[in-house]
């Protein structure tokens, strides 16, 4: 098999995984047990391998008018992506399929 297929396997197979971890485990966790509370071990599983983006702004609000205690500048919408609470994503779905990539170039380069 060539190179290139055996990399958009590895792709592919990171794809789907993500796609069943975060597009209905949850729900179908949801409708076997009928009490989403059973459900905890696949919220971890969700926490741990979502992406977290933060939305917010740059200053601070306070609880009211006139408790804004930023800058002009600060009071644009800010978006960041949150590295740290997002190192299971980074792990299971970029650097894991990266080296999995790597050994198959190499082992193919050899032979």
């Amino acid at each position: 098999m060539k190179t290139r297929y055996k990399i958009l396997i590895v792709i592919g197979i990171a794809i789907i995984i993500y796609f069943i971890i975060h597009g209905g485990l949850l729900t179908l966790c949801d409708i076997v047990t009928e009490d989403i509370s059973q459900c905890n071990i696949l919220f971890d599983l969700y926490n741990i391998t979502a992406i977290h983006i933060q939305v917010g702004q740059t200053g601070y609000i306070g609880d009211g008018i006139g408790t804004w205690t930023g800058t002009a500048e600060g009071i644009e919408e800010y978006t960041g992506f949150l590295i740290k609470d997002s190192l299971g994503f980074i792990f299971f779905f970029i650097i894991i399929p990266s080296l999995v990539i790597t050994v198959i170039v190499l082992r193919d380069k050899k032979s």
